[in-house]
């Protein structure tokens, strides 16, 4: 179901930390979207400032939206917990949540202004549509509220 409700989400790029089970975890939507999986050693456990780097730079207004990212809950959680806590944003749920969950992050302008956390249960009781249609409700409304 993972893959269902990250392609509903329109992924125009996957990167993923360079471990086999990463790479197994984005393959069925790389090989779905016919995107090629990009690795980066920025997104292994041992990296967690290179990892931060890294988001933050996907999320300036030059870059290309629709990233999707593979890490590992230790560098995941760093990452949340520094931009949620920079950006003043409240996630709802302490990371980095479930293995195997989902955080889609907006970003306005390089600035966290939302985050939604998808449990793996979640993914597996509930249609793809309805996990992706409160996020897109959002983006949408954020975009609508603030534009680029």
């Amino acid at each position: 179901m993972l893959k269902e409700v990250v392609i509903g989400l329109k992924p125009t790029r996957i990167i993923s930390s360079p471990y086999v089970r990463c790479v197994q975890t984005v393959a069925p939507t790389a090989k779905e979207t016919g995107l090629k999986v990009g690795r980066s050693a920025a997104l292994v456990p041992t990296t967690p400032l290179k990892a931060l780097r890294l988001v933050r730079k996907l999320s300036t207004p030059k870059s290309k939206s629709g990233t999707v990212i593979c890490t590992h809950g230790e560098v995941l959680g760093a990452i949340l917990s520094d931009i949620s806590k920079s950006d003043g944003v409240k996630l709802g749920r302490r990371p980095p949540g479930a293995k195997g969950s989902i955080w889609v992050l907006d970003f306005r302008r390089g600035k966290l202004v939302a985050a939604e956390y998808i449990s793996p249960t979640s993914m597996t009781s509930t249609p793809q549509r309805s996990a992706t249609s409160s996020i897109e409700a959002k983006k949408t409304q954020s975009r609508s509220s603030d534009p680029r």
